[in-house]
């Protein structure tokens, strides 16, 4: 996976009048990362609740 600098990715959205794009991308990353925290957050409670084999 390729590493974006969020902040030139802003700024040059903003230059070329992206706003559109730049909210898009903002809301997407706002989703990945609460679906990420969500799934980090589950495992210990599913391994947990888990009988022992």
């Amino acid at each position: 996976m390729t590493t974006v600098d969020h902040d030139l990715l802003i700024a040059t959205l903003d230059r070329l009048k992206l706003t559109a794009i730049r909210d898009q991308l903002d809301t997407l990353l706002d989703e990945a990362l609460e679906d990420d925290v969500a799934r980090s957050s589950g495992v210990p409670g599913l391994t947990r609740d888990c009988p022992a084999r």
